[in-house]
């Protein structure tokens, strides 16, 4: 009896690890004498929300902690989000005529839901003192309440780099002496390479990208959402949205980032939405240029929004040779993560894993 109870304990425990992850605290040692910091670029929607996959859990710019059930940890603070033009955060009373505020948050509650992030929201303060005035809170909006603007949607071009131009000097002003890793997902990680491009900041000392796409017609053209109507795509969206055909696109822009810059690129093959053509065009592309120091891992069941839950196999993956990573190239890492990486990373280290065949 006491053998069946021990086995269905240790059943229990082992569901627990598999459907949320690794369940040891990740702690990011520093094997330099050197300040590090983290700028987070998202994609699409949900801004700080979809920080939570990556920093499971942290206060938000709203002053409301966010947990992520599941996530992986890839990010460390002290952390800057970067926010699009496209998207505004007044209150929801402020905009209740607007149907793209009802829409930005139904789909951002949708992503929370489905990836078990979880916002706590900020509550008023109750003074002690009748008599005196209720203290203000950090922000009068959730991080829940974005609207969505399409007509300012820009996809890494001109607005999303002065965004990101913008989130990165203030992130400075606010830490001057720190090296920054730069972590970028789909439309984000594009943006990074085209504001590296253009700025090649000095404080930048490596690259996580989420899968980028290259150009907006190659990812069109092979994109199983958009391929079988990529022309009428093509014309349409910069009638619809504030992309520019002759603007900065990612492939055009890495020329001119620096060979000095450790770069992991992460794409899959199941990503029906930004396809891993994508990030093979870009590791090509960064070899050609003599970049050595360009990864890319790939990932065999997640979709788009995905990387960190649809499959455990493939998070597990991620999140160690991410830090495996980290560790090779000097950055702050989790030992026992890069540990478990390592091996996955010496299978990517070199550049003939940039074209992996499949």
């Amino acid at each position: 009896m006491l053998k069946k109870q021990i086995l269905h304990t240790l059943l229990i425990f082992s569901c627990i690890h598999l459907f949320t992850g690794n369940s040891f605290a990740v702690v990011f040692q520093n094997p330099t004498d050197k300040n590090f910091s983290y700028l987070f670029v998202p994609g699409i929607f949900s801004i700080e929300t979809q920080t939570a996959k990556y920093i499971p859990e942290f206060i938000s710019s709203s002053g409301e902690k966010l947990i992520c059930n599941g996530g992986i940890h890839t990010l460390n603070e002290p952390i800057s989000t970067c926010t699009f033009s496209e998207i505004s955060v007044q209150p929801l009373n402020n905009q209740s005529m607007n149907p793209l505020v009802h829409l930005g948050c139904l789909i951002t509650g949708k992503f929370n839901k489905k990836y078990g992030v979880s916002v706590q929201r900020s509550q008023q303060p109750t003074p002690t003192d009748a008599s005196q005035p209720q203290a203000t809170l950090i922000s009068d909006h959730t991080v829940e309440q974005h609207a969505f603007d399409f007509t300012k949607l820009n996809l890494a071009q001109e607005a999303d780099i002065n965004a990101l131009f913008k989130t990165y000097t203030d992130h400075i002003e606010k830490y001057p002496a720190t090296d920054i890793v730069l972590y970028g997902v789909s439309r984000g990680a594009s943006t990074i390479c085209t504001f590296m491009g253009k700025h090649q900041p000095q404080n930048v000392k490596a690259l996580v990208l989420e899968s980028p796409f290259d150009s907006i017609p190659h990812f069109l053209k092979h994109s199983q959402k958009t391929s079988y109507i990529s022309g009428i795509a093509n014309k349409l969206l910069p009638k619809v949205t504030a992309y520019n055909p002759n603007g900065e696109s990612p492939i055009t822009s890495i020329a001119n980032i620096s060979k000095d810059i450790p770069i992991l690129l992460v794409g899959s093959y199941f990503d029906d939405v930004v396809p891993l053509q994508c990030s093979q065009s870009l590791a090509r592309k960064f070899s050609k240029l003599g970049h050595h120091k360009v990864h890319l891992l790939v990932l065999n069941k997640s979709s788009h929004s995905g990387y960190a839950f649809d499959d455990y196999a493939d998070k597990i993956k991620y999140e160690t040779v991410v830090h495996a990573f980290y560790k090779h190239y000097g950055l702050p890492y989790d030992d026992t993560l890069a540990s478990q990486g390592a091996d996955e990373w010496k299978k990517i280290s070199g550049q003939s894993a940039l074209m992996p065949s499949k």
